[in-house]
């Protein structure tokens, strides 16, 4: 049974893994390459698009131009890498939204010369001599993105700086400090916390993730002569992990109590062992017994996935439905939650006791009456309930003018009331006046009266 569950499971991943989201063209990203001597276009240059993924790579062109085409659908990290055999490799970094195109500022590459070549001077920097270390970026990063620890995900990435000295030139020998910046508080930590440079001029650190998501900035420096070379923060998402059966919460459908021709959202909230939502993009998946519900959705970065619930058949026989949301957790068993809502259905009975009377001089008449659907439930929210009295010198107070919420079971305010008819002017009279009562039930799409007569004497009869 087990088997064939997950089987369903993974059929409807695969019947409905188109995205719900809106649909963005992709943007491109561009820029040029030149040589940072000469200002010659460089041809032929290696540029690697790392991030976002998939990584894609090409060449430049005669004019030392390049080219990406990237889907983006959210806010996202671009990180590019440029490198020809002879130069340095530097990295290109900023942010890519939906449909904004990128082109970045013209790259310099620098010609990377043997050790016996004459030192280039930095008129920027006079104090800075060749040979010493004058900058440290980031070379590569592993993944981006990785999870939170134990929960079957990548809780690991690693990271290698380039440190070079004013003309470009790997420095190797250099002890490198390696830190956190902002980061979600959950335990992360960076492993070794200094190292030194190779002879390629690269230093090396790995990121563990801790039990809180969210995004982690890594920065490697490097202190000399009194002043700090630092790299830019490199950014990683620590995501959450899968499903607990813990953290798993269906919200009220909204509304509880469907009307005819309604719809209902059901809402589910899912989070990881540890409270954190979990991976956006977490697929789940829901069944009704009766009308037609969305059959999967998938989490957003709060966790929150919905779908629609539409009245269609076959029809409650009592009103009630069943909506379960199912999902998969970190031991890969299944989990799942159920969500009640009432379909109303037509047509509105009210009933009224006593329904004859005569009222006494100096007297009064309580009134009790009840308004339902077909199936004693209550009537969707919204629905109106209005009480009226014809007759000279009479009132009527109680349970008059009333406007259902959105209950899903009876009792006193929601299908059951009461009022109360009084007279106003008790002079005495010489014969019994008639009073006319009306109950008036509305809803969205139907409404139903029922309407009493009775007397109210205003003599004392012998």
């Amino acid at each position: 049974m087990l088997t064939a569950f997950f089987l369903m499971l993974s059929l409807s991943f695969l019947s409905n893994c188109e995205s719900t989201g809106p649909s963005y063209d992709p943007i491109e990203i561009s820029g040029q390459v030149i040589d940072a001597d000469s200002d010659e276009p460089i041809a032929n240059g290696i540029v690697r698009l790392v991030q976002p993924a998939p990584e894609k790579t090409t060449v430049t062109d005669g004019n030392g131009r390049f080219f990406f085409e990237v889907d983006v659908d959210s806010t996202v990290d671009v990180r590019v890498l440029i490198t020809k055999e002879g130069y340095q490799t530097i990295t290109l970094e900023t942010v890519a939204i939906p449909e904004r195109n990128i082109d970045f500022p013209v790259a310099r590459l620098s010609i990377v010369r043997d050790e016996d070549d004459s030192p280039i001077d930095d008129d920027d920097d006079p104090d800075v001599s060749a040979g010493e270390p004058a900058s440290i970026v980031l070379s590569s990063v592993s993944s981006g993105t990785i999870t939170v620890k134990e929960t079957g995900g990548i809780e690991q990435t690693g990271f290698v700086f380039q440190v070079a000295d004013s003309a470009g030139r790997a420095v190797s020998g250099a002890d490198v400090t390696f830190r956190l910046g902002s980061s979600p508080g959950g335990g992360e930590t960076l492993d070794p916390l200094t190292a030194t440079s190779d002879a390629s001029g690269q230093v090396r650190t790995t990121l563990t993730s801790g039990t809180i998501s969210g995004v982690v900035q890594v920065i490697a420096s490097i202190q000399r002569d009194g002043f700090e070379v630092e790299s830019r923060p490199v950014n990683v998402s620590i995501e959450s992990g899968l499903p607990s059966n813990n953290h798993f919460t269906v919200y009220r459908a909204a509304p509880r109590n469907v009307p005819v021709n309604g719809t209902s959202q059901i809402s589910v909230l899912l989070g990881d062992r540890y409270g954190n939502p979990v991976a956006a993009g977490t697929r789940v998946y829901f069944t009704t017994d009766y009308g037609v519900v969305g059959a999967s959705a998938t989490t957003d970065a709060d966790g929150l996935a919905g779908v629609t619930l539409r009245r269609g058949d076959p029809m409650p026989p009592d009103g009630f439905v069943t909506v379960r949301a199912q999902t998969v957790d970190e031991n890969n068993q299944g989990i799942e939650r159920q969500a009640t809502v009432l379909f109303h259905i037509p047509p509105i009975i009210i009933n009224v006791e006593p329904d004859e009377f005569f009222i006494d001089h100096l007297d009064d008449q309580t009134f009790n009456y009840t308004v339902t659907d077909a199936n004693n439930n209550p009537l969707p929210a919204g629905s109106n309930i209005t009480v009226t009295v014809e007759g000279e010198d009479i009132e009527v107070i109680g349970d008059v003018n009333v406007t259902l919420g959105d209950q899903v079971t009876g009792g006193q305010g929601v299908t059951e009331f009461s009022f109360n008819v009084a007279g106003t002017n008790e002079e005495e009279h010489q014969n019994p006046r008639p009073v006319f009562i009306e109950i008036k039930a509305t809803t969205a799409t139907d409404e139903y009266t029922v309407r009493i007569e009775g007397r109210k004497a205003k003599v004392v009869m012998d």
